[in-house]
């Protein structure tokens, strides 16, 4: 029998899940878009905590703007959540037991957690994400994402790091079966050229948010044909998949589809590059776990974001920011 997975308009899958007091973990970014969640939440008064994630970037150069930016979400935070927010504060480049720590106190504070993704960096959204559905003590997780209104035309980050496995997603198998690649598509390459010119890169295919609007679909294609060049993988048909940038269960259940093609028949290993949007990473977190002797999450870490990253938040046809939740757990059974 399908899984029917959860997932929605916030308000709407509020209204379908366990009652609950939700611990929040949120980001005090620089993005305006980081305080929709939480404030939209703590109107319906389920806000019973909020950890405020704070993750300073290793290279300085925007330094002053991105304080003044991330000193006016905290205020917000502050005021309206007053005693009841916590702010956690650390450097993107701590060692992964930092994050091991926090979803233990999470897990030891709640068992009910909203995981805000939206302007959390995939190093860290991804361990925590891990890290609380295998915990026993955590019952409810819905992971959220908030729509930016619009993204800078340019350079969006800068000093990304070598590629290499995230933090508690690399392959815990050593072989050299070769590997099948997925890439979900975004605007930048970051340092992936080495990485894609192995040659233990066999096939590669390509999950495509679609529809994509201007300049997000020029910006998209770019990068498709930028990786086919260095990586020497033609690009076939059938090595794209469309999938709605929202639509992040699609995206999993794609993914799922090709393991079983491509990695239980044909022995390959499944690597997997999130360059795409936030909830297509979040899929293949997912496609990650309970997949980690043939799998491994390759990523090119960015050191640097600038402060016009993104601008302002996508509203709806209500006027109400535009955001969308996932349920990843309820009453301890998993939902995908």
């Amino acid at each position: 029998m399908a899984i029917i997975h959860p997932w929605g308009k916030v308000d709407w899958l509020f209204g379908k899940v366990p009652n609950a007091n939700w611990l929040v973990v949120a980001s005090n970014s620089f993005e305006e878009r980081c305080t929709a969640l939480p404030l939209m939440l703590d109107e319906k008064l389920i806000v019973n905590e909020v950890f405020c994630i704070d993750v300073a970037s290793p290279n300085r150069k925007f330094d002053d703007s991105l304080k003044d930016l991330k000193f006016k979400n905290k205020s917000i935070f502050n005021a309206v959540f007053s005693n009841r927010v916590s702010h956690i504060e650390h450097a993107l480049d701590v060692q992964p037991g930092v994050w091991n720590d926090l979803a233990k106190d999470i897990a030891c504070a709640t068992d009910s957690v909203v995981l805000d993704i939206t302007a959390l960096p995939k190093r860290v959204f991804f361990f925590l994400l891990k890290k609380l559905i295998v915990d026993s003590r955590v019952k409810n997780i819905i992971a959220c994402y908030t729509r930016a209104k619009s993204y800078k035309e340019g350079k969006l980050t800068e000093d990304a790091e070598p590629p290499s496995a995230l933090p508690g997603f690399g392959r815990i198998t050593a072989d050299d079966n070769g590997s099948l690649v997925i890439v979900s598509v975004g605007y930048m390459s970051f340092n992936l050229n080495d990485y894609l010119e192995q040659g233990s890169v066999k096939n590669i295919k390509y999950l495509f948010p679609f529809p994509p609007g201007s300049p997000s679909f020029r910006r998209n294609w770019h990068l498709l044909h930028k990786i086919a060049h260095i990586s020497g993988v033609s690009t076939k048909a059938d090595s794209i998949k469309r999938i709605h940038a929202m639509d992040m269960f699609a995206a999993l259940d794609w993914l799922n589809e090709i393991r079983a093609e491509m990695v239980v028949n044909k022995g390959l290993n499944m690597d997997m590059i999130p360059l795409g949007p936030k909830t297509h990473s979040l899929a293949m977190a997912l496609s990650y776990i309970g997949n980690e002797e043939c799998s491994e999450v390759i990523y090119s870490q960015p050191r640097l974001y600038h402060p016009n990253y993104s601008e302002g938040i996508m509203r709806d046809a209500n006027n109400s920011p535009e955001i969308y939740a996932y349920c990843l757990k309820a009453n301890g059974i998993k939902q995908f």
